[in-house]
């Protein structure tokens, strides 16, 4: 047993792997933080140690990395690499746990903020050879997928090595390109044409005798690659690049494994495993995706998110298993699995008839795997047996019969592409899988929809209960009653809302409110509620009617008549200005007592001012009368 690395803070052997004598080649790295300083330091090292004792061979510390992550060694070298010990390849990133806070690292390569790494190293004493860099800040282990490295099968695929790095190429849609790092080296003859090492030979490592044999006349000059005169890396113009398509985690790589010479690359959800075919014409790939609010591509191929009993919508998960063409990483077909609960899976080995092995865990009861296989995990001392998820963690291995391909059981003709196929008349075929006329789509969240071939054979139609006993809400199907809920994170408790529902019968697309209830805009349970408030009803007496002109007097009438009619049927203009002002000062009392009740209903203070009396200053209005 051996302690390595050694330091004051954490330090990791990510990545582990043999040569012919079973001597151990480690990659990790080792974190140290002084005593005054804000933030730890973290550099990627490799080392050798000995099969017999564990001693240490050599070791090399890399203060421009952060971490390595995977390690291979190659004994299956061309020529004159043989008598070199073979080769090391190593991957690893400029960041630590995808951050540069406080460990900002000055990469000679890496013309970015972070950088994800690709190297060859000598597995005699650990000088590095080649470099390529590409746009990136990736993570492993418990902060995300570690990506992959495997060697090609070089017999029949060619002297290659396929690369995975997650979060390289991620986000919006951006030019990473492969062409970055060591410059290569070459044969330049007398008349000053420089051939590049990857046009000299494929198969081995270019050394000075090669460029006379690939010029005869023996005046070609041997041009290595810390020379002024090589080629950089920039020169190479073929295209190759991450980041092509929008909302995808990772790439996928192919380089020439002697120079690093990209190849190709491709866009692919977080990937945790590479198999190379035993036939070098494919490459098998897994992981893990969560459609969220992107679509998960590959290439124009959409993945549906499993959901798990109960949750969220936007809490979907899968794993996919992917087949692509090793000339060009473009898609053979891709196949989905999960049971919408916590499916991660962590690695991918073949054997040597082309079947597949999946290994990671899930963390729910039952599980839809590839095309139609269904397990379910049965927890016989779980406390409660009406659980959903399991209450454990549960590791898992997937065989992928890969070397036996078969058309799905749905299809009475298919000739290329299933795009193409026939399907038979009572099925449907979605999302790669075959369906039952009837069955639904709830491992999807998708209850209220179902397959329906005399509508549609390829999509998901609106079931019966839709609009009826079911709504479709945020990307999944709510039975009556149901109430929208929060959660902070997938296994913490939910938060009911008090006033959102399913209610099909008002809204079979949208949240229903209670009476008596309105939403709080951008608010999440318990706070996304309010009553309403009702106003108290204030009684507003008849308006006092205006004084009416007695009639005209008679002309026959004396002088006495018309004084008696004048001074007591008739009012002076004083009084009926009186009277005017006095209904004002009423009606503007009423509306303040109005507004005083609306007010203190609501809950705000009135301030009590001359203005609140209907605008008028009380004194001016005693005035006047």
């Amino acid at each position: 047993m051996v302690h390595y690395p050694q330091s004051n803070q954490d330090a990791e052997i990510v990545s582990l792997d043999f040569d012919a004598s079973n001597n151990v080649f480690g990659a990790g790295y080792s974190c140290s933080k002084g005593v005054e300083d804000e933030f730890k330091v973290c550099d990627g090292v490799i080392a050798m140690f000995a099969s017999s004792d564990g001693e240490q061979m050599w070791e090399k510390v890399f203060p421009d990395m952060g971490a390595f992550f995977e390690i291979k060694f190659d004994h299956h070298q061309g020529f004159d690499d043989l008598e070199q010990g073979g080769a090391l390849y190593v991957t690893g990133t400029t960041t630590y746990a995808g951050s540069t806070a406080g460990n900002p690292k000055d990469h000679p390569y890496c013309d970015h903020d972070s950088c994800s790494v690709i190297l060859r190293l000598s597995p005699i004493d650990g000088e590095v050879q080649w470099v390529r860099t590409v746009k990136g800040s990736p993570r492993w282990g418990i902060f995300d997928m570690k990506g992959g490295l495997e060697l090609a099968v070089e017999d029949l695929d060619g002297p290659y090595i396929y690369v995975a790095m997650d979060d390289t190429g991620e986000g919006d849609v951006e030019v990473a390109s492969l062409n970055t790092g060591t410059p290569y080296g070459g044969c330049l003859s007398k008349d000053g044409v420089f051939t590049p090492e990857y046009h000299v030979f494929m198969k081995k490592v270019v050394v000075p005798s090669d460029c006379v044999f690939y010029d005869p006349s023996g005046d070609s000059t041997f041009i290595p690659r810390d020379d002024p005169r090589a080629a950089p890396a920039s020169s190479v113009i073929n295209g190759v690049s991450c980041g092509k398509q929008s909302g995808q985690d990772a790439c996928l790589m192919k380089f020439h494994k002697h120079t690093g010479l990209p190849t190709w690359a491709v866009d692919v959800p977080p990937l945790s495993g590479i198999v190379p075919s035993p036939d070098g014409l494919s490459v098998h790939i897994t992981g893990h995706y969560f459609p969220g609010s992107t679509p998960v591509l590959f290439d124009s191929v959409s993945l549906p998110g499993y959901q798990r009993i109960g949750g969220k919508g936007s809490q979907s998960d899968g794993i996919f298993n992917a087949k692509l063409s090793a000339e060009d990483g473009a898609g053979e077909y891709v196949m989905h699995s999960g049971g919408g609960f916590n499916d991660r899976a962590y690695d991918l080995v073949g054997d040597a008839e082309g079947n597949l092995y999946t290994i990671g865990y899930q963390k729910n009861l039952v599980m839809h795997w590839g095309h139609n296989l269904k397990t379910t995990v049965v927890e016989t001392d779980s406390v409660d047996p009406t659980m959903t998820v399991a209450s454990k963690t549960h590791m898992l291995v997937a065989k992928i019969s890969a070397a036996t391909e078969t058309i799905p059981t749905c299809l009475t003709t298919c000739a290329g592409n299933t795009d193409q196929a026939v399907i038979e008349s009572n099925s449907c075929f979605i999302d790669g899988k075959c369906y039952s006329a009837g069955d639904s789509g709830y491992p999807f969240g998708m209850s209220c929809f179902q397959c329906d071939p005399t509508r549609d054979q390829r999509n998901w139609v609106e079931a019966p209960s839709l609009g009826v006993t079911q709504c479709f809400i945020e990307k999944r199907c709510w039975d009556a009653g149901e109430a929208f809920f929060y959660q902070r994170r997938t296994w913490s408790a939910k938060i009911d809302s008090t006033c959102q529902m399913c209610s099909p019968s008002d809204n079979a697309l949208g949240w229903s409110v209670k009476d008596g209830y309105e939403v709080v805009d951008e608010s999440i349970p318990p706070n996304d509620c309010a009553v309403v408030e009702t106003e108290v009803p204030v009684p507003v007496p008849a308006p006092v009617p205006a004084p009416v002109a007695p009639p005209a007097p008679d002309s026959t009438t004396s002088d006495a008549s018309n004084s008696d009619v004048d001074g007591g049927n008739r009012l002076s203009g004083a009084a009926i200005a009186g009277i005017f002002i006095g209904s004002l000062i009423v009606v503007s009392l009423l509306i303040f007592c109005i507004v005083r009740v609306r007010v203190r209903v609501s809950g705000e203070k009135f301030d009590e001012t001359p203005e609140s009396f209907g605008g008028y200053n009380v004194d001016d209005v005693q005035n006047v009368a």
